[in-house]
């Protein structure tokens, strides 16, 4: 700064400092402080975003978790409501034996069904079984039905190659009433000649 008067222009000199600071938004700080918040609108984002999928997934899993079990359930009460038909008509074939007056027979059928109601109970206590066990239930079912039919029914059990009858499995008990019914309501009749 100099002063108005020139003589003393040299005594009244005096130095002025003067800094130009920058705006808030051009310091250092402000662009730290935004990239957090950027950073961290970017991770609510993500995550609510993940939130959002594993819900959607939660309630898929929920839903397939809900239909097994009602399948499971009508499962479940179907086969309950097979086994006392399944009693009914295995012991009316022991019955009928019985009326011949073939006691041993009987016997041997009666004990027949005592080992096939424990493996019906052993079986369907598991959700699948190998499907050689299916078949070992199904052979000791139909030995009692064969001697409803005088050992007159012939019985092939055809397993596709592909299987391994060890290890595949499928549930308990889906197959026996169905050859129940076809023995009953198809083979019983007395003109069927040939009772495969």
């Amino acid at each position: 700064m100099v002063s108005d008067s020139p003589t003393e222009n040299s005594k009244n000199v005096s130095h002025l400092k003067l800094s130009i600071k920058p705006n808030f938004y051009n310091r250092p700080i402000f662009k730290i402080l935004l990239s957090l918040l950027i950073f961290s609108i970017l991770i609510g984002i993500a995550f609510y975003l993940y939130e959002i999928k594993e819900s959607k997934l939660r309630v898929e899993f929920d839903k397939k978790l809900m239909l097994h079990e009602n399948n499971k359930l009508k499962l479940d009460i179907l086969r309950t409501q097979m086994n006392p038909h399944f009693n009914f008509n295995a012991l009316q074939t022991v019955i009928r034996v019985l009326q011949k007056g073939e006691l041993s027979t009987g016997t041997e059928y009666l004990f027949k069904i005592s080992k096939l109601q424990r493996r019906i109970l052993e079986s369907t206590k598991r959700e699948f079984i190998e499907i050689n066990e299916e078949i070992e239930i199904l052979n000791l079912y139909l030995d009692i039905e064969m001697a409803r039919f005088s050992k007159k029914l012939t019985i092939d059990f055809h397993v596709d190659e592909d299987l391994d009858e060890d290890t595949q499995e499928i549930p308990p008990m889906i197959v026996q009433p169905l050859i129940e019914n076809a023995i009953w309501h198809g083979l019983s009749d007395d003109r069927v000649t040939n009772k495969n």
